[in-house]
């Protein structure tokens, strides 16, 4: 099951990659535990160190916009678990 997880967010992360422009929003993804207490933020494939990743998501705070290009995260919710 966790392998399938993996996949699924793997796939993901490929296909959103942030903006284009920005340097700071570039290949960067953030996932949010639904609670918002685990935080990851991947940057052109390199995971950020957990302390690093809850700074930068905290930047974005409160409405997901980016403090270098005021542009907004775009946001996706994945829910799983029994059917």
């Amino acid at each position: 099951m966790v392998g399938t997880l993996t996949r699924r967010v793997e796939r993901l992360e490929a296909s959103l990659g942030g903006g284009d422009d920005c340097p700071r929003c570039k290949n960067t993804i953030v996932v949010v535990s639904l609670g918002g207490e685990e935080i990851s933020v991947t940057q052109s494939g390199n995971r950020f160190p957990p302390e690093r990743a809850k700074a930068f998501y905290q930047e974005e705070l409160p409405n997901g916009q980016c403090p270098a290009c005021g542009n907004f995260r775009e946001r996706r919710v994945i829910r799983w678990g029994p059917r």
